[in-house]
């Protein structure tokens, strides 16, 4: 179905249903941004919930004291227990004693503080006479402990004066005590001091209120004094854990994070901490966010799956134009592409074979025109040594008539004609067998006009007799090395010629032991191989001196037979330079 509306529709109707995946990842971009937005809008709510949940914790525990309170003033400022409270003694008689002592207990059982036994274990109230009434006849402690703990909050309460005073006593893990002095209640006596008061308050009481409509999962609750003691913990959490989370307000243990919202009581200055369990309170909200974001994930994955097809189907078409343009290497019928489809792609490949017929029109005019400018260029190569070489052997000639020398004369003119004949007339290349011929006659030229001067040795592989060389390449690099190279010794000058065979290709060497070429001639020379224009042809040239134009054969060589072929000049460690021609294996 997908081929079939990609072979009958134009190119701008898939590049459009390609895009169109895009734009649905820009919809999915924008539902991430409402997800996440939702996310952290609840989790916010979540947070808030559970902030005011501490908060409204926190106030039940102060109006609980605060009522623990109110009723132990209203009790102890009661002018009938504030008497009893006065007149109380240990050398009282028995009746007496107990009389007094029931109006206290009776108006504590009358309060709203023994209302639930369960939320108070024990009252005590030590007048100044050091009398101790309690609410119970038989407490779990001797008369030291007894003392020791009076002693431990008098001196707090005092300095309250009348103010309730909060401590927790670690011997008594159970109970929170609430302890203040109690004043006369007399405008004119209100600093007089009748007795202390304490009240055993029982932590249960206040652990049942924290539990109360809580999750113990996702929250607990601590409970610590003015002197950060941990009073009560009703979390899972050590002791040593709960003070590193009032510290540093986060904790991280056994893979779940706790984050506290402390709640500063009106008493004694201590602090209620609600211990939010983070890794559970949000779970639902993260299992949520997962469940949504997968479903996003999955969504992009359909789009990127049909984005790769439609692209895929698509650049299989291109990749098609790519492959032939790529594999191929001459114009003919397997070089013109064809598509089935209806689209722009069958129109392209109608305007690229039409392009392909026009190329080969063009190249074949091309090939005509550079087959004539280079004929031409040879020629004019040709031009350019064939008057030097003649005016050379001319000036020899005319120095043999002038010595007498008939026969060297005649012999003389008749290798000049036929070394001419050969430039002239005939093919580009000979074998190397007729090439050496012609050298052998331009070599008794040069020994005719140099005499003993100069020695002249030709050492050529008789196996590549038969293959073709380039015409008028070798006679002028052994005349090259003659004029400016031995021209000038008197005598022991050498010049030699040698043709091997290497892999694919043909290597003769022309060396002498003259003075050389100048090391600027075969620098310039290396810098401008490849370039082939007249004017560095000109410069080497120039250079060179009338060194027989290198540089012409050098091109001569290329056109004939390639841009890897051609000389290579260095001069000799002992003096004197070398010519390599490297020219390719080429039979009749």
């Amino acid at each position: 179905m997908i081929k079939l509306f990609l072979d009958r529709n134009p190119i701008k109707y898939k590049i459009i249903y390609s895009i169109l995946p895009f734009l649905i990842i820009s919809y999915a971009i924008l539902l991430c941004s409402i997800v996440f937005g939702m996310y952290f809008q609840m989790k916010s709510t979540v947070s808030e919930q559970f902030y005011q949940h501490v908060i409204d914790k926190g106030d039940q525990l102060d109006a609980y004291l605060k009522d623990m309170d109110e009723a132990s003033v209203t009790v102890l400022y009661n002018k009938k227990v504030q008497k009893a409270i006065e007149n109380i003694e240990g050398s009282m008689d028995f009746y007496e004693y107990n009389q007094w002592k029931s109006v206290i207990l009776q108006s504590l059982e009358n309060s709203t503080i023994l209302n639930n036994r369960a939320n108070v274990y024990r009252i005590m109230i030590q007048n100044t006479q050091g009398e101790l009434i309690t609410n119970h006849e038989l407490y779990p402690f001797n008369k030291d402990d007894v003392d020791t703990k009076i002693e431990n909050v008098k001196d707090e309460s005092r300095v309250r004066h009348g103010n309730v005073y909060l401590s927790y006593d670690r011997n008594e893990h159970n109970s929170l005590i609430l302890s203040r002095m109690v004043y006369e209640n007399n405008l004119d006596r209100q600093d007089h001091e009748i007795a202390l008061f304490i009240m055993d308050i029982n932590l249960n009481k206040i652990v049942e209120m924290f539990k109360r409509n809580s999750n113990t999962d996702q929250m607990a609750f601590l409970l610590f004094s003015d002197k950060e003691e941990l009073v009560l913990n009703t979390s899972l959490l050590t002791e040593e854990d709960c003070l590193i989370l009032l510290k540093e307000k986060e904790l991280k243990s056994h893979k779940n994070t706790y984050t506290p919202v402390i709640y500063e009581l009106s008493y004694s200055g201590y602090k209620m901490i609600g211990v939010i369990n983070n890794t559970n309170v949000y779970q639902q909200v993260h299992t949520l966010l997962y469940v949504q974001l997968g479903w996003i994930v999955l969504s992009i994955v359909i789009i990127a799956v049909s984005i790769v097809v439609t692209s895929n189907t698509i650049s299989k078409q291109f990749d098609k134009f790519i492959r032939k343009i790529r594999g191929t290497s001459q114009l003919d019928d397997t070089a013109y592409i064809h598509f089935s489809t209806k689209d722009e792609f069958h129109t392209l490949a109608e305007v690229y074979n039409l392009m392909l017929v026009r190329i080969n029109a063009l190249k074949d005019t091309i090939n005509a025109k550079e087959i004539l400018a280079q004929n031409a260029q040879l020629k004019a190569f040709q031009a350019q040594i064939n008057p030097h070489f003649l005016y050379n052997t001319l000036d020899c000639i005319g120095g043999l008539v002038d010595l007498g020398k008939p026969e060297e004369t005649k012999k003389t003119i008749s290798c000049l004609a036929s070394i001419m004949r050969m430039s002239i007339k005939g093919n580009d290349f000979l074998t190397v067998k007729e090439d050496i011929e012609y050298i052998t006659q331009y070599i008794y030229i040069q020994k005719i006009r140099c005499q003993d001067r100069v020695l002249f040795l030709v050492d050529v592989d008789e196996s590549i007799n038969d293959y073709l060389v380039p015409k008028l390449i070798l006679q002028p690099l052994i005349e090259n090395s003659v004029l400016h190279g031995v021209g000038d010794m008197r005598s022991g000058g050498m010049v030699m010629l040698t043709g091997t065979s290497e892999d694919d290709y043909l290597v003769f060497k022309v060396q002498d032991n003259g003075k050389g070429f100048s090391e600027d001639v075969i620098q310039r020379f290396k810098e401008q191989e490849g370039e082939g224009s007249s004017r560095s042809e000109e410069r080497v040239n120039k250079e060179a001196k009338g060194s027989m134009g290198l540089w012409n054969i050098q091109e001569r060589i290329r056109h004939l037979c390639g841009k890897k072929y051609g000389l290579e000049i260095r001069n000799l460690s002992k003096g004197g330079s070398a010519v390599t021609v490297i020219i390719p294996k080429k039979s009749l």
